[in-house]
């Protein structure tokens, strides 16, 4: 392909390794690290904790298959040992669900990563609750550590005090304000925020509202409540609706950003200053993919949060995740609890800063090294929901529309 055809992409979510070969993808840039940062970031802080005798749950596809297997290389390069290694199918299967509860039953391992999808991980976690396993730590990867999906809380139960790494929360000024003014009249054609309205509320849009240019329910009023237009947003559970953590729609944000970012230095290139033939500048208005490339590549600027953000040479970001521990209470609700966070651009010596003190492990404040699997061992292995989704990057859209054009021509924000 010629680089005038190239087209710049800026992923928030696509996280496969490959994608940082600036042979095979030259336009690709991310705001989500690349999944083997991640990897290697879990067996860190498998040798931090000293966890020397573990197991490995992964998920039957090609990202879980060489996660896992560059998850034990490192693991075992720092002294660690894997106790099993077993894959989750992609299709629910429950005799290989069984096979793995035995496993994990009758191993001495005390804790298990699980580097798994969401949607193959919720059967095993409901035969896991069945069979009342609550003596592991699990170790949960990004692509499920911060999910509410878990249909029973017996699950919750068997997680609680396990540890998990996510996308860091970000700081994005107004949004929340935003998120809990929407109403299904400010977006009279957006199917999105009406739908979303429904489930939340659990009603349905009266079709002849005239708002209601949209629904997905065709009942009558005695099967659900008719919606009044009155209900409150900022009375929804903040576990369905939250309006505090923003992480992928934060990562969303950045990528808006790197690009109105880019645009705006383009914008404001003086002749003769410029990236290009004789220190020329292009036209913001009439540019070429590639001129908007350039500018991309060069991009520096600390975003809302008060971050850094620009791309290395592979079009990656810096890496930062945030530790989270689960935390279940008495009245039966639950938390993820920051306790720790990863950060490359910090200064050496503080790329990785952990609570300790704030760290519940199943439900108890302090654990033994010994049960944790702090110990010194031969190794040997041992012989026995997408439509929140959506909805956030349909509202991130409508609350970023508004800016996005005076950050090009105008004054940028941080």
């Amino acid at each position: 392909m010629e680089a005038e055809e190239e087209e710049e992409e800026v992923s928030y979510a696509s996280a496969h390794p490959i994608l940082s070969d600036k042979l095979q993808f030259p336009s690709f840039f991310r705001t989500i690290p690349n999944d083997d940062y991640e990897v290697m970031e879990m067996a860190h802080l498998v040798s931090y904790f000293n966890w020397t005798w573990l197991g490995i749950i992964t998920s039957d596809n090609e990202l879980g298959r060489t996660g896992s297997q560059l998850l034990v290389k490192k693991i075992e390069q720092s002294g660690g040992c894997v106790a099993f290694l077993e894959i989750l199918p992609i299709y629910n299967s429950m005799e290989s669900v069984l096979q793995i509860i035995d496993v994990i039953k009758n191993s001495k391992a005390t804790v298990i990563i699980v580097y798994s999808t969401m949607e193959n991980l919720i059967p095993l976690m409901e035969e896991a609750s069945f069979n009342n396993i609550t003596d592991k730590i699990w170790f949960a990867c990004s692509s499920w550590s911060i999910t509410s999906d878990f249909p029973r809380v017996n699950i919750l139960m068997t997680l609680n005090g396990s540890l998990g790494i996510s996308q860091p929360r970000g700081k994005i000024p107004g949004f929340k304000e935003f998120l809990q003014s929407i109403h299904p009249s400010k977006f009279t054609n957006d199917m999105f925020i009406k739908t979303f309205w429904e489930k939340a509320f659990d009603c349905v849009w009266p079709i002849k509202n005239p708002y209601a240019n949209y629904s997905c329910f065709n009942t009558s009023q005695d099967q659900s409540a008719w919606c009044t237009g009155e209900e409150k947003v900022d009375s929804i559970d903040p576990n369905v609706y939250d309006v505090y953590n923003f992480r992928y729609t934060y990562k969303t944000h950045n990528a808006v950003f790197a690009i109105a970012h880019a645009l705006h230095q383009m914008h404001t290139c003086k002749p003769g200053q410029g990236l290009f033939i004789n220190g020329s500048c292009a036209d913001v208005l009439n540019h070429k993919p590639w001129q908007l490339l350039h500018y991309i590549k060069k991009i520096k600027f600390e975003n809302t949060a008060g971050e850094q953000i620009y791309f290395d040479k592979n079009g990656d970001i810096p890496l930062s995740l945030d530790i989270l521990n689960w935390q279940l209470y008495p009245n039966g609700s639950n938390q993820y609890i920051n306790i720790g966070k990863i950060d490359t651009r910090a200064a050496n010596g503080n790329e990785l800063q952990i609570e300790e003190g704030s760290i519940v492990w199943n439900g108890h404040s302090h654990v033994s090294w010994w049960f944790l699997g702090g110990f010194l061992v031969v190794c040997e292995h041992d012989h026995t929901d997408l439509f929140t989704v959506q909805v956030a990057h349909v509202f991130l859209f409508h609350f970023l529309s508004a800016d996005i054009p005076t950050i090009i021509m105008g004054t940028l924000p941080h």
